[in-house]
């Protein structure tokens, strides 16, 4: 809802649920963070779009490409449409959509050549996704990489994060439901303009989150359209993919680059002129090899982009550049990409290709982008026990080592290693699997073969001596003797100092006494990871890659595996503990992952199952226990299957003091959640059923995934026997208001199909759901509740609000219509206080919503409260000029109307420094400038009371003085 420009006020709230204060800072100036913002911010920042290392260097913008795309009509039409719109520009991969992509970025960054970007909003947020990068590959991913960006372009709107973050937790990020929640929020913030979004390779996202990024898109295209509603925000998507996809998501918009058409054929073109041009100012080679070049090119690329660019890198890396030298590298060279793939394969020598394929498959099986010194390592690593014996045999210089081996096979940018192009990876792959193929056997890369690879690597480099320590300690070299550790010469009798100074912290303090451990810990952690090259990944992501390997390990890297999963004791204990502070887990850090708890927590299910066979493995009694717990949380299916059939116990309290069942629920893990539930559940000493243990705050699992949206586990739980579905936690929110909060209305109807689910149940404060709906602006689900005959739609909360006087101190204008039409409202009602619809939409400063309600209730435009406050009073809680002029303008408020202590309108706005509205009123005729209050103030001395000397001098105007 539009408001005005407010000044520095800060709003404090609390919602139910968190124990949190939040702070909102409604400043247009750019607040200090809080320990929470740092939080939200850094998680999104591991998402963050960098389009030059993402692209890496094969995008290279090429001035006059794609010009046909940008005056296209489509394109125009798209770009004036005033609604939300969507254009899909499809292609196959050799035409290069990347380049295309940071053409568009480029264009629409420059807000005089696109009209729907003038104004303050001129760089659109962008996302490039990647198949072969773990946080590029998924539609939560890829609105997490637009939230960033949208946050630090506008620090305020951190606040939707940090409400996110109270009620969740710092895993929200990863609930789908509630990134695309968080996007809209901050998109339909009136402050942010229209947004351009870019999303190249949408294709290469999983399939599962990339149909609901795209519905949800197309969604709000349609709703936007078809509706013309201002509360939606204004988006204009440009996606591109393969052309696949725009037949299963019909867009609005479509523009296909067809390679048929000479217009990407001239394109081509100017792509080879301008890498030509760089060749020949790098070369000096002769007029007439740059002609040929040309020639050669324009008639071989057959409109293929990633040919020519292919050829253009072997010409740029070549040391020999006469005409015949050029003429041997492209004369030499297939024209489709399979068979050059091949050749390039086969022109590896034969003493290179075991370093070659092992090469591949960590480039092909990481989880992200290597490091050459990451890449160093692991192609030393072969069995030492030590860093310096791997050191000893590491490559002085790896990226010459990899270019020379792989050549034109990858791409090194900011010192990180990439495949050339993602059908690279498509032919290994397929090779793989064609065991009559010539090199199948040498180059054909296989999936679970990679990862075990990877594995073992970084479980043999986790397990050298090097780490047998505590990396963690830091030790003062200015001590000569440990505070820990006494000399050879002390006794057992402290001295004088000692008993003043037991922590031995000294005159001057130690310096990291008074610093949060959080900061100390991170600060160590980039330590290690400065000091160990190949840590940071082997830690993070070693036992990811063994889970997906595990199946053709042999006994010995199970073995060692095993004691690496021993996290309460060095080794393991060194990267468990990195792991977990570089994970963003606001949980505390565990100390009892054994063995076992470690493969259950990441999803080792062939070391559950060993571990379970011999007993002599179980460190603890409660290692199951806590082992179930956590594959629960993870969604490891199969894991908890075999510990509940081993005994375990799901209703013991682990970690932050969920169950199973809670932790299943609240990370959507339907399958688990049907385990659990397939049993009767009932908890000891007599406390209910597990279905509906109460948690943190009283929170049931089916109140944790209503607020998630997770409709399949609602409908799971619903239909459990036992289930009470209208159990409310401890601010008496039940599981239907948490679904409103989070503007579920499937879940909403879901749980009011349920006879046992009650829509006019009352919180603590005395509100119901529709309150909560018309107060956040849900108008889907305010329409619903509308429709219920036996919903109390204008029951008054314990301090005299209902629905229309929440959603009119919101703004929310869509509803306050909706709430009118119903026919079920009094629009002049007035809470305990005697304030009115009105009086709490001047209040917030919502001058559109004034203007509709002045219009339907023009008495209460001037209707006093309590304490004798008009709704022209309360609109001088902020400087706003649109708010008092609309009602100046109805001409049903009285300007002279004094309150309890005598005082008028002109007096408060005098007293504040409102200029604009001082002036304002004195435009009003028979406006009292010389009132007196009870205390003997007048306008005049209430502001120079109060040092408003342009406003006094204009008091003083007004007097004639």
């Amino acid at each position: 809802m539009e408001e005005e420009q407010l000044p520095p006020y800060i709003e404090k709230f609390r919602w139910p649920g968190s124990e949190t204060v939040i702070q909102v800072t409604t400043s247009s100036h750019a607040p200090s963070l809080n320990d929470v913002d740092r939080q939200c911010t850094a998680i999104l920042a591991q998402h963050k779009s960098d389009a030059p290392e993402q692209n890496s260097a094969l995008e290279t913008r090429v001035e006059g490409i794609y010009q046909w795309i940008l005056s296209n009509q489509l394109s125009s039409d798209w770009d004036v449409q005033q609604n939300s719109s969507l254009l899909l520009i499809s292609g196959d991969s050799s035409n290069s959509k990347p380049i295309l992509s940071a053409c568009l970025l480029e264009y629409l960054s420059d807000g005089e050549s696109s009209p729907s970007l003038r104004g303050d909003n001129t760089s659109p947020c962008h996302s490039f996704s990647d198949e072969m990068i773990e946080t590029r590959r998924d539609g939560t991913a890829v609105l997490q990489s637009l939230i960033h960006q949208l946050v630090c372009r506008r620090q305020q709107v951190i606040k939707y994060l940090e409400a996110a973050y109270d009620l969740q937790g710092p895993n929200f990020y990863q609930n789908f439901n509630e990134m695309w929640k968080i996007f809209i929020a901050i998109a339909s913030n009136k402050r942010n303009g229209p947004i351009n979004v870019i999303i190249d390779a949408i294709d290469e996202c999983e399939k599962d989150t990339r149909d609901r990024l795209l519905h949800s898109m197309l969604k709000l295209v349609n709703e936007s359209q078809s509706t013309g509603v201002t509360r939606l925000p204004r988006m204009k998507f440009v996606i591109t993919s393969h052309p696949q996809l725009s037949r299963l998501y019909p867009p609005h918009i479509e523009l296909m680059i067809d390679p048929s058409q000479g217009r990407v054929e001239d394109d081509l073109k100017l792509v080879i002129q301008a890498r030509i041009a760089r060749i020949v100012s790098r070369t000096h080679c002769k007029p007439e090899a740059r002609v040929y070049l040309e020639k050669a090119l324009y008639s071989k690329a057959d409109r293929t982009f990633l040919w020519a660019t292919l050829v253009l890198h072997l010409l740029e890396k070549s040391y020999f550049t006469s005409q015949k030298d050029f003429e041997c590298i492209v004369d030499e060279l297939p024209q489709d990409l399979p068979a050059t793939y091949e050749r390039f394969l086969q022109r590896i020598p034969s003493e290179n290709q075991r370093h070659a394929s092992k090469m591949l498959y960590f480039i092909m099986g990481s989880s992200r982008p290597m490091t050459l010194d990451e890449m160093g390592v692991l192609i030393a690593l072969s069995g030492q026990s030590s860093l310096q014996a791997v050191k000893t045999d590491m490559q002085p210089n790896i990226q010459e080592t990899i270019e020379e081996i792989l050549g034109p096979l990858v791409r090194i940018w900011k010192s990180r290693i990439y495949l050339v192009h993602l059908s690279l990876k498509e032919f290994l792959l397929g090779i793989a699997e064609e065991p009559a193929y010539p090199l199948s056997s040498s180059f054909g890369i296989d999936s679970a073969k990679s990862n075990l690879l990877i594995a073992e690597s970084c479980i043999r480099y986790l397990l050298l001596d090097d780490f047998s320590y505590d990396l963690f300690l830091v030790e003062d070299a200015s001590s000569e003797i440990s505070p820990t550790t006494p000399s050879d010469d002390s006794d057992d009798t402290l001295g004088l100092e000692d008993l003043w100074d037991p922590f031995h912290i000294g005159e001057n303090g130690r310096e990291d006494m008074f610093i949060d451990p959080v900061i100390l810990e991170a600060e160590a952690c980039t330590r290690i990871e400065k000091r160990y090259p190949l840590f940071d990944y082997a830690a993070t992501h070693w036992a990811e890659h063994f889970a997906l390997g595990c199946k053709s390990a042999s006994p010995e890297l199970k073995a060692a595996a095993r004691r690496l999963s021993d996290a309460r004791d060095f080794p393991g204990l060194n990267w468990f503990r990195y792991f977990w502070s570089r994970s963003n887990n606001n949980m505390s850090y565990p100390m009892d992952f054994g063995p076992i708890v470690t493969a259950s927590f990441f999803g080792h299910h062939d070391t559950v199952g060993s571990l379970l066979e011999n007993s002599a493995f179980l460190d603890t009694y409660m290692s199951q226990d806590r082992g179930l717990s956590w594959a629960a949380r993870k969604g490891h299916t199969t894991i908890v299957q075999k510990l509940l059939d081993k005994g375990a116990n799901p209703d013991v309290k682990v970690a932050d003091g969920s169950t199973c069942l809670i932790a299943a629920s609240q990370y959507d893990r339907g399958e688990v959640v049907c385990l659990l539930l397939d049993r009767e559940g009932r908890l000891p000493n007599g406390a209910g059923f597990r279905v509906n243990f109460t948690w943190n705050r009283g929170r049931t699992p089916l109140s944790i995934a209503s607020e998630n949206g997770f409709l399949g586990i609602v409908r799971q739980l619903l239909d459990h026997e036992h289930v009470l579905p209208d159990i409310p936690d401890l601010d008496q929110w039940t599981p239907l208001f948490y679904s409103v909060f989070g503007k579920h209305l499937d879940v909403l109807q879901t749980l009011l199909s349920d006879r046992d689910v009650s829509p006019n149940h009352l919180d603590r404060t005395g509100r119901n759901a529709i309150s909560w709906a018309a107060s956040e602006g849900h108008i889907d689900i305010v329409k619903y509740l509308l429709s219920l005959s036996h919903m109390r739609v204008e029951e008054r909360d314990l301090v005299g609000r209902n629905a229309l006087s929440w959603a009119a101190g919101n703004g929310q204008l869509e509803v306050i219509i909706e709430l009118r039409r119903s026919r079920r409202f009094d629009i002049s009602s007035r809470d305990n206080d005697g304030r009115n619809a009105l009086s709490w939409a001047s209040h917030g400063r919502h001058y559109k919503v004034v203007e509709y309600l002045i219009k339907c209730d023009r008495l209460g435009a001037d209707a006093a409260d309590a304490d004798g406050w008009t709704p022209l009073a309360w609109a001088l809680f902020g400087n706003a000029p649109k708010t008092v002029q609309v009602l100046l303008s109805s001409g049903a408020v009285d300007v002279n109307k004094r309150d309890r202590n005598g005082r008028t309108a002109l007096s408060f706005a005098a007293g504040y420094g409102y200029l604009e509205v001082v002036k304002l009123l004195l435009g009003v005729a028979g406006i009292d400038v010389r009132n007196t209050s009870d205390t003997g103030q007048t306008p005049l001395s209430a502001a120079q009371a109060n040092g408003q000397f342009e406003v006094a001098n204009t008091l003083l105007k007004a007097l004639g003085e």
